[in-house]
């Protein structure tokens, strides 16, 4: 399956560039911008994160808030050395600096997933996509921005047991087994879109 990654950077011009290199080389970029998301549970493979993109402690609160299924890649200052280990709110992350060659950036993402890689599920097919309902599909996205089953509910107007029961049909016709599968796929299907908050998608906005 298409690996995706999430980019928060200050630099606007940064943004556009890590985007286009990421796609050139079969990476999916859902979300890119220059300010920390109000959630930071949003499930990635990985995040592209600038550990200057805003105060210290909002950066430590967004990286304890990550998902442990996200690797991370932190962005240093220019002065920084290219390539270092970090540790930061107890969770380990590679750090490179702004100036490291794109060769930098794509060694060290393809180091962050290889063990996700050698773990993966197959890759969901369009068939297994394609027999999910629209309901479904709303509960999927949903799921994508990190929200709970209780929140989901409130979200769609629906109850509780109604979304377990979209969820457990949602991971027996996709052959999904846990939380970052069902992102995965949700991500799959939304293509080259963004995921919003009402679980739609719409084009990516130019970020250049």
């Amino acid at each position: 399956m298409q690996k995706t990654i999430a980019i928060f950077d200050s630099i606007p011009v940064f943004i556009h560039g890590m985007t286009e290199l990421l796609t050139s080389v079969g990476y999916l970029v859902p979300v890119a911008q220059t300010r920390l998301p109000l959630h930071g549970n949003l499930l990635t493979d990985c995040l592209i994160l600038d550990a200057e993109i805003d105060s210290r402690d909002a950066v430590e609160r967004f990286i304890r808030a990550a998902q442990p299924e996200s690797s991370i890649l932190l962005v240093t200052g220019l002065a920084s050395p290219s390539y270092r280990h970090e540790k930061i709110s107890g969770r380990k992350l590679i750090a490179v600096a702004r100036r490291a060659p794109e060769s930098i950036f794509l060694e060290t993402l393809t180091r962050l997933m290889r063990t996700a890689d050698a773990t993966s599920p197959p890759d969901l097919g369009q068939p297994a996509l394609g027999s999910i309902s629209a309901r479904e599909r709303q509960v999927l996205l949903q799921i994508a921005l990190g929200r709970t089953q209780l929140q989901i509910a409130r979200s769609l107007g629906i109850s509780h047991h109604t979304v377990d029961t979209h969820v457990k049909r949602i991971k027996k016709k996709i052959g999904a087994y846990n939380k970052a599968d069902l992102t995965r796929a949700a991500f799959q299907l939304a293509g080259p879109g963004l995921i919003t908050a009402a679980g739609t998608v719409t084009c990516a906005p130019p970020t250049g």
